[in-house]
């Protein structure tokens, strides 16, 4: 005999985590974003940090796991031109544009939970781990835009 408070748990259920998983944003082409100004990319930014606030800590990392998995997608080349791009658009923003990023950063990330920016950090320090004494030069002056 089927149970069927045990059915409509179990379809309340996978409804609820299909909204759940709709609600991550889809991560953007990195192909689009290098073609976008300045200003059409930080508002874009700031609405998508806006939106991310919104998700649970689990949400976040898989939004985050999205991200890496289109830069893996790319091949070696076009992910080169995209960071060559990305670079010398950069090296364009004025000091009032830098400072806007930075902040927006710094606001996005102080709204994380101590876990995720722990992991962040954790991530961040593998990263420069492996990379060798010419890659790690170049890292810090993007970092430091």
């Amino acid at each position: 005999m089927v149970n069927y408070k045990s059915v409509l748990l179990g379809l309340i259920c996978a409804s609820f985590a299909w909204v759940c998983a709709a609600a991550i944003p889809e991560a953007p082409n990195p192909k689009d974003l290098v073609k976008m100004s300045f200003q059409e990319r930080f508002e874009a930014t700031q609405h998508l940090h806006a939106e991310l606030l919104k998700l649970t800590p689990q949400e976040r990392k898989a939004y985050r796991e999205q991200v890496h998995q289109k830069m893996a997608a790319l091949s070696p080349e076009e992910r080169e031109v995209i960071r060559i791009k990305m670079d010398l658009q950069n090296k364009l923003l004025t000091h009032e544009q830098k400072h806007m990023v930075r902040e927006e950063r710094r606001a996005f990330v102080k709204a994380l939970t101590p876990e995720e920016r722990a992991e962040m950090k954790a991530r961040r320090e593998m990263i420069l781990k492996n990379l060798t004494p010419e890659e790690k030069k170049e890292w810090e002056k993007r970092v430091k835009m």
